[in-house]
């Protein structure tokens, strides 16, 4: 197994061992100490900022934090189907330079990881996503437009928007017979 193949293996299994203990109503790893300056500490429970960060990793701010989360898919004929809800936290990570997101579904009790960093060589967001039980996982670049952050994957469009201190909602966009078509919808609020 080569080093990259082995690094990816150990990402892989940190992420779905944080989002497992998450999904199982386990309190997240947010109270160990940090071994980098600006990461995870008592003092900052979601890490923070790094000054040398390239300064669009500040877009994500938004998120950072614990947020109570409903979401709602699209049924075969196109209604909705009622909001579920869940729970979505944030923080930084990487010594502050990138941010790992966790989020859960009540209703179906799927647990999903993301880690996102903005690559300052292509000036994009790079975002990996994990998801389990049923190990699903995807890559996707995106760039803030406007008062919204994009990403794209093939056709499919995943959209921040209504950012701010107290929540964000975020939308799954799929191209069907040539059109976007919101199909997954998320509100989240901050938690008191």
């Amino acid at each position: 197994m080569t080093n990259m193949k082995r690094t990816i293996c150990v990402a892989i299994s940190t992420l779905v061992l944080s989002s497992a203990s998450f999904a199982q109503g386990k309190e997240p790893s947010l109270k160990v100490t940090s071994l980098s300056e600006y990461g995870v500490s008592k003092e900052y429970p979601f890490g923070r900022l790094h000054p040398d960060a390239p300064k669009e990793t500040a877009q994500f701010d938004f998120m950072v934090g614990d947020f109570d989360r409903k979401e709602r898919t699209r049924n075969q004929d196109g209604t909705w189907k009622e909001w579920v809800t869940g729970e979505w936290n944030a923080r930084y990570v990487m010594n502050g330079h990138a941010i790992l997101d966790q989020s859960f579904n009540s209703g179906s009790q799927v647990s999903t990881s993301n880690m996102r960093i903005f690559d300052d060589k292509k000036k994009k967001w790079v975002v990996t996503w994990f998801k389990m039980p049923g190990f699903g996982t995807t890559v996707a670049e995106g760039e803030k437009v406007d008062d919204t952050i994009v990403f794209k994957n093939g056709t499919d469009r995943y959209v921040f928007h209504n950012l701010s201190e107290n929540g964000y909602d975020w939308v799954l966009k799929k191209n069907i017979n040539g059109q976007l078509v919101d199909v997954w919808q998320i509100s989240c609020k901050r938690k008191k």
